[in-house]
């Protein structure tokens, strides 16, 4: 599995810094997957939602 680490980690007694990317066993690489220590090189960035206003702003514009 080809990851890249979002965090700094220490992995048998080495430093892997952030950006790294580099292949590990399935297993390896779902439990850093999972406990949010890299994520999947290979998986598709899913778009960011798009927020058109505030829904705090319009509530209290509403209650003036």
């Amino acid at each position: 599995m080809d990851i890249v680490m979002t965090r700094n980690t220490l992995w048998q007694n080495l430093m892997i810094r952030i950006g790294t990317e580099f292949t590990v066993p399935s297993d390896v690489g779902i439990a850093l997957l999972r406990r949010g220590l890299a994520k999947d090189r290979n998986a598709v960035a899913s778009p960011a939602p798009i927020i058109t206003e505030n829904p705090k702003k319009k509530a209290r514009e509403m209650s003036r």
